[in-house]
């Protein structure tokens, strides 16, 4: 016997109650911004859920253009990176978006991200995104505890004097694919905004 699909929920411009939310987001705790912004208004409309780990489940997929959102069973929605990092791809607003996980589950628990700021994984772990594993730090306190961990040693790509690590290359083009300007990626990394984009293009970043 054929099931039949349950009934979906809408979201059409025409709900005003949908509008009334995104007002909210604007000026609420979780005013991120570019693609995380984006991204995060996708658990208010149930189709991701961030649980009490800081782990990413999809529990709606999309139809009929986006127009029509049905519950599914929930599974993980996360993508590990190159460097071992957990990634959280998904369309929104006709474009494919991406955002590092941890600073989606900081943005969900905390509020935004201060200017000049990041996101640590306190016990060096980089793919245990759990709230109590995060805090903010600048990317020269990061550095600093990795070594103090010893996620890093003081020689070759990882001296405190190197301009950036593979780590950070991989973050950056993260970032650069969630629609962060360069410049902006160029200050929070404190490099040339001509290295980012040698970076982003695949080319020689030592």
């Amino acid at each position: 016997m054929r099931r039949s699909r349950p009934l979906p929920q809408r979201h059409g411009r025409s709900d005003s109650r949908r509008v009334a939310e995104k007002r909210e987001y604007r000026k609420g705790p979780y005013d991120a911004s570019g693609a995380e912004r984006d991204l995060i208004r996708l658990i208010y409309d149930k189709e991701i859920k961030i649980d009490e780990r800081g782990r990413i489940w999809r529990i709606g997929v999309r139809y009929n253009h986006g127009k029509d959102l049905y519950p599914c069973p929930p599974r993980r929605a996360e993508h590990r990176t190159r460097d071992g990092y957990l990634e959280f791809r998904s369309m929104y607003g006709g474009r494919r978006r991406y955002v590092q996980a941890h600073r989606l589950v900081w943005q969900y628990f905390y509020g935004e991200i201060p200017a000049g700021q990041t996101i640590n994984h306190i016990n060096g772990i980089v793919d245990d995104n759990r709230p109590t594993n995060l805090e903010l730090a600048t990317m020269a306190e990061q550095i600093t505890h990795s070594v103090k961990i010893g996620r890093r040693d003081a020689s070759g790509e990882n001296n405190n004097n190197a301009a950036l690590t593979a780590d950070e290359v991989e973050q950056i083009r993260i970032l650069h694919r969630s629609g962060m300007l360069q410049k902006y990626i160029a200050r929070q990394f404190a490099v040339s905004k001509s290295q980012i984009s040698r970076i982003v293009r695949g080319e020689s970043w030592g």
